[in-house]
């Protein structure tokens, strides 16, 4: 676990190995802002803002870990399946999906619309705040994008990286 590559940010060091010693499983994308308010209706809690991008199949936005943490349980309590949220160690391993390039796709960050949604030649002409460098691809997406639109990784799982930071 951490950054394999040696060029990443103090947090990602030291590399270290991580034994995960129960099966786990994740969703295949993102929980959905419609996923999400069949959960507000039915808790009475306060919807997460969806910056007027409106979309039911992108992903939830502005929740907090006590947010996601609520969601997991009411879903386990609405399937009789046991939900949670996955921890670092198991995010990090079903996000590299068996790779030990800088992202599941490579070490190649041009390559991040084939499989992201991430700050583009788009979401550089939109979003003038952005203080930090773009790609050099477009995914013709200046926001968030809806989930699953984007190549899986190998383990079949979308959005790991890009769209919405976990």
């Amino acid at each position: 676990m951490g950054d394999l590559q040696g060029d990443g940010f103090a947090a990602e060091k030291p590399v270290h190995p991580v034994r995960i010693e129960r099966a786990f499983a994740l969703g295949r994308t993102e929980v959905t802002l419609e996923d999400y308010g069949q959960f507000i209706q039915a808790s009475g809690r306060i919807a997460a803002n969806d910056k007027g991008w409106g979309c039911v199949q992108r992903p939830v936005i502005y929740v907090s870990w006590d947010d996601a943490n609520a969601y997991a349980n009411w879903l386990s309590a609405q399937t009789g399946k046991r939900y949670r949220l996955p921890s670092e160690a198991e995010w990090e391993y079903a996000a590299r999906a068996g790779t030990v390039t800088t992202r599941y796709w490579s070490n190649h960050a041009r390559e991040a619309c084939r499989y992201a949604t991430v700050h583009d030649a788009t979401s550089k002409n939109e979003n003038k705040e952005f203080f930090w460098n773009n790609h050099e691809c477009d995914d013709g997406t200046a926001q968030t994008s809806p989930v699953g639109k984007f190549v899986a990784n190998a383990f079949g799982l979308h959005d790991m990286l890009g769209n919405v930071e976990e």
